[in-house]
């Protein structure tokens, strides 16, 4: 992105949302790894090395958390035929079972996928698995889609909202894992229950803001409509990204 443009935008984790500018934008949510040298560094136990484990399972957690929502669906047929059921992502099985295990056990679905060798050989090195893991975090947001896209009059509010709701329900869940459960079967979930719900906490998430009142400014667009504008954007671009996490 180039300095032209990167103005616009700001990075925020929940703990300095405060700082989000006073302004009317747009702002996207991301998944981000939060891996420490624990989870990759070499550790020997047994002659093996518990770093390629360690990774292992914290790749497969993030997976998990990247499941999408059940659909819900409904096929019409002759004569008033009627299905109706539930449709479960299944996508991220196969990759959830290449990261469960070594070359050796992996079933014959997972051994046809090109990436399984690759990442197999970044394990087996804790230098290697270290790159690993600072190329996917600093995946976001340039490589990563977001988690959701959202719009607000006031960016510093609204985003002070999401991150006050995100740490009070996931304080909640830790201290009654079977919240987790009552939250899903809400029939109204916002994009807090929806995170937190999917396993996200503060330190699996960051956002970007876009700060449109400032690019109006330069544009010198004199136009008091930056929320309607903002909204539109905001539908378009939901329907381009189609963020799992989101909903209009």
């Amino acid at each position: 992105m180039s300095d032209k443009l990167l103005k616009y935008y700001q990075e925020f984790s929940l703990e300095t949302v405060s700082e989000a500018p006073n302004a009317t934008g747009l702002y996207a949510w991301y998944a981000s790894l939060n891996a420490g040298p624990k989870d990759w560094e070499m550790q020997i136990v047994d002659s093996e090395d518990k770093g390629i484990e360690r990774l292992r399972n914290i790749l497969r957690k993030q997976t998990d958390r990247f499941g999408f929502r059940t659909l819900e669906t409904k096929a019409i047929g002759p004569f008033s035929q009627t299905w109706t059921g539930q449709l479960n992502d299944q996508t991220s099985n196969v990759l959830k079972d290449i990261l469960s295990s070594s070359n050796d056990t992996q079933n014959q679905d997972s051994n046809n996928e090109k990436g399984a060798p690759k990442l197999q050989a970044s394990l087996e090195s804790p230098d290697s698995r270290y790159l690993l893991v600072k190329a996917l975090e600093s995946a976001s947001p340039f490589l990563s889609s977001p988690i959701y896209i959202g719009v607000a009059e006031n960016l510093n509010s609204r985003l002070s909202d999401h991150a006050r709701d995100i740490k009070k329900l996931t304080s909640k869940v830790a201290k009654d894992p079977g919240a987790r459960d009552t939250l899903k079967k809400l029939s109204k979930k916002s994009f807090a229950i929806r995170a937190v719900v999917s396993g996200f906490s503060p330190a699996n998430l960051l956002v970007w803001t876009f700060n449109l009142d400032s690019l109006a400014e330069d544009l010198e667009i004199d136009t008091q409509e930056h929320r309607t504008v903002a909204e539109a954007a905001e539908w378009i671009l939901n329907r381009w990204n189609r963020p799992y996490l989101g909903v209009r």
